[in-house]
């Protein structure tokens, strides 16, 4: 294969460094890789030329750094034309404005208004250089990129699932940020003050420097969906690669963040004595600060304890929750760089990123302007011609993009089409039955799903608290099994089991060896002390068999499963009335009745008795949901039980 532009000074570009970008460079890549045909569909959101492209501002930055805006075109050929005599160093995207941009001159002003654009998010990695210990203003690594990883799946969710939005396209933008562009058609018609509230909807922080974070009592749930990403991440990005907590500069930072001087001054006294713990360890012992503060007695209902309950979700939130470019995002002529354009400092190109695949996306693996036209030149010919693109490790981003925009172009065709039905035929009159019809079905089916999906209300999910109580049945069926295990009634515990089956049967039979040598010195000690021995041990069999739990009552289980769980849910040895200890009581009671009216369904006295105790716990959860978010989705966990069931109506 010929070489192409082999004349050219071509730099070779280290991983994290920045690459020279010429204009024959930029000319090659438009002229080889540019998805123009693609491209053009995604802002006309359509095959066919309309005025969403037509009228569509796009600006460009030249080599000689003259930024130029307000451009429009027709189409594809008129565009690439002028791409292509450009060579510009950056492509900006505008709104869709009621007139073609390039005539506004000529148009008075009330005539030439921003009329629809995609909703759009800038997240940069600067705004992150309060926080970030590895690197700064513009340079990036792979521990500070997690940050990006984390904010897409956060913000991606969020958009999805609480707005509605199909449509997303995440953007890499070539040095150290990530674009999201929200193509929908409700999305692209939102007014400022509607973009406006959705960024405040998506927005976490205060007015305070130190402490951008604050939150109330009831997390919201999009709050606490967006914890349990950060709860996944938080320990290996920002404990472990950042080390926020590793030297006195950085922990301070972390420490003003927390409402209780006291604690601030103990901690800081005792990292300053001892620095060697990593910052893992220290954030064990913040927690363990906080939670004792909080727990501290006349404190437990007051506002000074809800914030110190809260106040390792705020860390949490501020150190990791995305940081997003509000002004971008508000306004519907504001520009963003175009994908698939090349960065002028490092030469990469500006490609699409997988939302669900964004923990494998590597921006120093991103293809740069010379990578591509090594690789073209390395190519082999074969016997099909495929485009540039397909030779280059850019093409599973090309295609990935076109499949995008495949998609949008199908829903907008599916769209058309309905809205093309003409309703005097009788044959197309029941069209909109049909799809009321199938509008019903869809949401049954989705009712039938959700409802399938919710756990039983009376034992929920299986856990390992749960599958470790006694169950009298079990424990009745392995009586007569040597081999398993025993377990001991009246509450007696391993030193008792030693004293009375081990040490008392060998203390007894050295007496009755005492005893024998003073009867008679003809006695054979040795036999003697044996039969003693022997003697003793099947007394203390007999007792052993008495004790256990295998030949007691189901009154009897039930009270050594209580006892099993004060121990694990009570904060300490003799707290018997919190709210978690009783539910978790209750609990045991409940599956306890569950597993008794299993084998006897006639007995609907003890149904109204299951109904009493579930909803009793249903009440202690929703208190200790007010008290302790914490305790609370800690318990609720151990337990098996889901929030749906707690918070809605429970039917038995």
């Amino acid at each position: 294969m010929p070489t192409f532009l082999g004349h050219f000074n071509i730099c070779t570009m280290d991983s994290k460094e920045d690459e020279a970008i010429t204009p024959e460079l930029l000319s090659f890549f438009y002229s080889r890789f540019f998805p123009y045909k693609t491209y053009v569909n995604w802002l006309n959101y359509g095959t066919e030329s309309n005025a969403a492209f037509k009228n569509r501002e796009l600006s460009f930055m030249l080599p000689s750094e003259a930024y130029l805006r307000y451009h429009s075109y027709n189409g594809v050929e008129d565009l690439k034309a002028e791409i292509m005599k450009m060579c510009p160093t950056k492509i900006d995207i505008g709104a869709i404005y009621t007139a073609k941009p390039r005539d506004r001159k000529y148009l008075r002003l009330s005539a030439f208004k921003p009329a629809e654009k995609e909703l759009t998010f800038d997240i940069d990695m600067t705004d992150y250089d309060d926080i970030r210990t590895c690197c700064s203003g513009a340079s990036i690594c792979h521990k500070c990129w997690k940050f990006m990883t984390v904010a897409i799946k956060i913000i991606d969710v969020a958009l999805r699932e609480d707005f509605g939005f199909k449509h997303l396209l995440w953007v890499y933008s070539g040095r150290r940020g990530v674009h999201c562009w929200v193509c929908d058609e409700s999305a692209r018609k939102l007014s400022n003050e509607t973009r406006s509230a959705i960024v405040s909807y998506l927005s976490v922080g205060g007015a305070q420097v130190s402490k951008k974070v604050q939150l109330n009592r009831a997390l919201h749930p999009f709050l606490r969906r967006s914890l349990e990403i950060i709860e996944n991440y938080f320990e290996d990005i920002v404990l472990k690669d950042q080390d926020v907590l590793g030297s006195e500069e950085n922990w301070t930072k972390v420490l003003n963040c927390i409402p209780d001087n006291e604690i601030i001054k103990k901690l800081s006294n005792k990292w300053n004595a001892s620095n060697s713990k990593s910052s893992v360890e220290k954030w064990g012992e913040l927690v363990y600060e906080l939670e004792y503060a909080a727990n501290a007695s006349g404190r437990k209902y007051s506002k000074k304890a809800e914030q110190l309950q809260n106040c390792k979700l705020e860390i949490m939130l501020q150190y990791t929750y995305p940081r997003i470019d509000e002004e971008v995002s508000k306004h519907i002529n504001h520009l963003l760089k175009s994908p698939f354009c090349i960065h002028p400092k490092t030469g990469r190109a500006c490609v699409p990123i997988q939302p669900d695949d964004c923990e494998n996306f590597d921006p120093f693996k991103v293809p740069t302007v010379s990578s591509l036209y090594q690789e073209l030149n390395q190519h082999t010919e074969g016997e099909r011609k495929v485009h540039g693109y397909e030779k280059t490790s850019l093409r599973p981003y090309i295609k990935y993009f076109e499949n995008f925009v495949n998609g949008i172009l199908n829903e907008v065709k599916d769209k058309k089409h309905e809205r093309t039905f003409h309703t005097t035929s009788p044959v197309l009159k029941r069209r909109p039955q049909e799809i009321k019809k199938k509008n019903i079905a869809k949401k049954l089916s989705k009712l039938e799903a959700e409802k399938a999906s919710m756990p039983d209300p009376v034992v929920g999910v299986p856990t390992e608290f749960t599958t470790s109580l006694l169950r009298p049945l079990e424990v009745y069926k392995t009586a007569a099994d040597l081999n398993a295990s025993r377990y001991m009634n009246y509450f007696l515990d391993r030193k008792d089991e030693e004293l009375l089956f081990e040490k008392t049967p060998k203390k007894i039979a050295e007496e009755v060896e005492k005893s024998l040598k003073v009867e008679s010195e003809k006695v054979d000690d040795k036999v003697n002390n044996s039969t003693a021995l022997v003697e003793e041990k099947k007394k203390a069999e007999m007792l052993k068999s008495l004790v256990s739990l295998h030949n007691s009552n189901a009154k009897s289980i039930m009270m050594y499963n209580v006892k099993k769980t004060i121990e694990e849910f009570g904060r300490n040895e003799n707290d018997t009335g919190s709210a978690e200890v009783q539910a978790a009581i209750l609990t045991v009671r409940i599956l306890n009745l569950h597993e008794h009216l299993k084998n006897h369904h006639k007995d609907k006295h003890n149904y109204r008795g299951l109904r009493t105790l579930v909803h009793k716990r249903q009440k202690l959860l929703k208190y200790l949901k007010r008290e302790s978010l914490e305790r609370y989705f800690t318990t609720i966990k151990k337990l098996g039980l889901d929030e749906r069931v707690i918070e809605g109506e429970i039917v038995i």
